[in-house]
């Protein structure tokens, strides 16, 4: 069947096959296109410019691939785009100053690239986004403070990059923020009083970076905290004392479970629903976890432990 007899065809779904090769560029023919999936396949080659002409697109998933080269300057064109996903792929290049056009973007995910140069600090003209991922990338320089412009974001995961400078004050203005995940990363000085403020955090994740000064106090007030690491830092002083940081009621498949060689005691079960909190040169936790760890020793069980929560939350994110 020939691309110009699907003229008409508004969704387009080819998504969790083998499909293998380019994306056609024939496929900006399909100018009535609101819906393109093609995630999770085996394509490779760049994206082509010519999805820019899909003026009426909503969704564009083109994640789990293979594809390469720079994101198209192109899909700035794409001013009905809601969701865009490029996650998991080998792109390079820097996020192009166009995407900032796209003012319908509730979601845009472009971790796990090779991504770099800075973020651009036009991401805060994208007032409407909800989601923004850029974890895992090459990106450098620090975090535009302009990312406070977006106070509809609950999600904000720019973990595992090259960031450097402090953590600006602006990410007090995002109010409705549920997830912030700034981990391995180079950021330095304190950790600023309004992180304390956002009372709809349920996980912040500020471990292995430079950060220094002390805790501040009234992250102890953030009674929706479901995970807090801020493990492999500089920070010194006393733990603040956390009122109510236990998981908030939710499915049982949304917690990860302990396999047999991690459930050999019995507070194993609450292990992953404990706060985590690092600082200085150790480590310290909450409470009963702090017995465990000393009595053990074996910090190495619980970096692992820890990853592989985040990564089952963040997964389980990007799904929603």
């Amino acid at each position: 069947m020939e691309i110009g007899d699907l003229r008409s065809l508004a969704y387009l779904g080819l998504s969790t096959n083998s499909l293998n090769d380019s994306i056609p560029a024939s496929l900006g023919n399909l100018t009535s296109l609101s819906s393109l999936y093609l995630h999770e396949n085996h394509l490779s080659g760049s994206i082509p410019e010519e999805l820019g002409y899909l003026r009426t697109l909503d969704i564009l998933q083109l994640s789990n691939n293979f594809l390469n080269g720079s994101i198209p300057t192109s899909l700035g064109n794409l001013t009905s785009l809601s969701s865009l996903s490029l996650y998991k792929n080998n792109l390079s290049g820097c996020i192009p100053e166009e995407i900032s056009y796209l003012s319908s973007l509730t979601k845009l995910d472009l971790s796990i690239n090779s991504l770099n140069g800075s973020i651009p600090a036009s991401l805060g003209n994208l007032t409407n986004l909800s989601f923004l991922g850029l974890f895992e990338n090459n990106f450098s320089g620090s975090i535009p403070k302009d990312i406070g412009n977006l106070r509809s974001l609950s999600e904000l995961i720019l973990g595992k990059n090259y960031l450097n400078g402090p953590i600006p004050v602006s990410l007090g203005n995002l109010t409705s923020l549920t997830s912030l995940y700034l981990r391995e990363n180079h950021l330095s000085s304190s950790i600023p009083e309004v992180i304390g403020y956002l009372r709809n955090l349920s996980y912040l994740d500020l471990s292995t970076n430079f950060l220094n000064g002390s805790i501040p106090a009234c992250l102890g007030n953030l009674n929706n905290l479901y995970l807090l690491s801020l493990y492999a830092n500089n920070l010194s002083g006393y733990v603040p004392s956390c009122g109510s940081i236990w998981p908030p009621e939710t499915n049982n498949d949304d917690y990860y479970e302990p396999d047999d060689e991690e459930s050999n005691s019995e507070f194993l079960n609450d292990f992953w629903k404990a706060a985590l909190m690092g600082y200085g040169n150790g480590l310290c936790i909450g409470l009963s976890i702090i017995y465990f760890m000393i009595s053990t020793g074996n910090l190495k069980w619980l970096v692992r432990i820890v990853e592989e929560l985040e990564h089952k939350i963040i997964m389980r994110q990007r799904k929603k």
